[in-house]
């Protein structure tokens, strides 16, 4: 067995106060992210990638310290893997759920949400399928996917607390407690609701049809990634309760779906999800598998067992056989110890949060070396269109003719695609204009200089075309 504890309203479900203790975050509490990494790195090699690209893409902060666990999914890709991260900021839930430890100093298993659900397959209380489950309560809401037993996405939802406060905005004022009774005894019974309560029935149906949507949506992404063919059951309650006439909504979105309750272990003390993650927790102790163990709030081993302990015993051995050392050296020895173990640990966050922070460094170092290059490139191109555009100028002030030479000139380079580097006068209505190709495409300059001969040029001249970085470049001298 295991002590559960509900570290959300501190109620706890102990019987023997030397079974393990377990407990679950939030839905909230947890950042994830999805990444394909290469699948011939060792263990640790694939924990330290899988850490540095969260800081990297997501953008944790480098200053704090994370626990972060995986889960790799059934997918086959070519020389990679994909993999859902997840971490949890440890100073944020230390803070956060610190002050609910009144019936103990260490919680054994802190377990995912959304993970939970593996237990009613291992326990065969469900046969293997494609399933949904979707848990609705008062602060906490999201859907989660399993196929075959195997957990492969989750996404959150809006929890009752939003729902109350979307309703407030609209004016219809009601508690959380008074919209659970709502929706498992009205639901989306249109019948049921009076003329005063239609807007509050057409907010639910559009609320849940949102949902519904949402997770149609993400079984068509199932579908093309994870052979996600159809959706065989969909598991769901508000609060543990059924909601009303809920299947004929679940019915315009997802076909041929058996609609249940969620409602598996639920007891008189838990909540339905405390109850599933109490049974994983069971589970994956028994199992000794803490893979996707979270926890933070670790048992300190007993005082003999530790370190210091065990050197404080020494140091006392040797002053009662001896009898040559002072009491007092013991007791300042074990404070020195105490000390450079605290000032350890602290070395080690300050390492780890410099390895981070170099990490961050290197990226924007790359970056910025990016933005010099494009910033070099983009002032040769402004060097070129300045250079351009004073030579019009000055074949402008000499001779008006040029602008309608101009005109025809661009006309032809746009129809073919073509760009000018530079553009000189070789002599009297003479230009010569050193032009590239846009695209891969050799003919485009012959096109070019055969638009100009039939729009009246007495003369167009190619020079060699040659060809760099799949562009041809030619100067082709006109005269008009």
């Amino acid at each position: 067995m295991i002590n559960y504890l509900n570290l959300q309203n501190n109620n706890a479900n102990f019987k023997n106060r030397k079974d393990p203790v377990g407990a679950r975050l939030l839905y909230g509490d947890v950042i994830s992210h999805s990444l394909k990494i290469s699948n011939n790195l060792s263990h640790e090699e694939l924990l330290l990638k899988i850490e540095l690209k969260m800081y990297q893409d997501i953008g944790l902060d480098p200053t704090k310290e994370y626990k972060i666990t995986y889960v790799q999914k059934d997918v086959e890709l070519e020389n990679q893997m994909l993999i859902e991260a997840f971490a949890i900021d440890k100073n944020l839930i230390l803070e956060k759920y610190q002050k609910h430890l009144k019936f103990t100093k260490h919680i054994d298993f802190l377990a995912l949400p959304f993970l939970s659900f593996e237990t009613l397959y291992t326990n065969k209380i469900l046969m293997p399928k494609n399933d949904i489950f979707i848990y609705i309560s008062r602060d906490e809401a999201f859907t989660t996917s399993f196929q075959d037993g195997r957990y492969i996405s989750s996404k959150r939802l809006n929890p009752l607390v939003k729902m109350v406060e979307d309703l407030n905005a609209r004016d219809i004022v009601l508690t959380c407690e008074e919209l659970e009774v709502i929706i498992s005894q009205k639901g989306l019974d249109k019948s049921k609701y009076d003329l005063l309560e239609q807007e509050l029935y057409e907010y639910l149906f559009e609320t849940f049809g949102e949902l519904f949507s949402k997770i149609k949506n993400l079984s068509l992404h199932h579908r093309n990634v994870y052979n996600f063919s159809q959706i065989d059951r969909i598991f769901i309650s508000s609060s543990g309760k059924p909601i009303e006439l809920i299947n004929p909504l679940i019915e315009n979105y997802i076909e041929d779906a058996k609609v249940l309750t969620l409602n598996f272990l639920k007891s008189e003390t838990l909540d339905v999800l405390d109850a599933i993650s109490q049974s994983y927790i069971k589970d994956k102790i028994s199992q000794n598998d803490n893979r996707h163990n979270l926890t933070i709030f670790e048992k300190k081993a007993p005082f003999h067992k530790s370190e210091v302990g065990k050197f404080t015993f020494v140091v006392a051995a040797s002053i009662i056989l001896s009898c040559i050392y002072p009491i007092y050296l013991n007791e300042k020895i074990g404070a020195k110890t105490i000390e450079n173990e605290a000032l350890k640990i602290r070395e080690q966050s300050i390492s780890k949060s410099s390895k981070k922070l170099k990490v961050e460094f290197k990226a924007l170092k790359s970056k910025l070396a990016l933005l010099k290059s494009k910033q070099q490139e983009d002032l040769k191109k402004l060097q070129k269109l300045q250079s351009i555009a004073d030579t019009l100028l000055s074949l402008q002030s000499k001779d008006t003719q040029y602008t309608a030479m101009f005109l025809e000139i661009n006309r032809a380079l746009k129809a073919h695609k073509l760009s000018i580097d530079k553009i000189t006068q070789s002599d009297a209505h003479v230009l010569d204009l050193e032009l590239f190709s846009q695209e891969n495409r050799r003919d485009s300059i012959a096109l070019f200089m055969k638009d100009l001969l039939n729009a009246g040029f007495n003369s167009v001249i190619s020079g060699e075309i040659t060809s760099s970085d799949d562009r041809y470049k030619s100067i082709i001298t006109v005269k008009r």
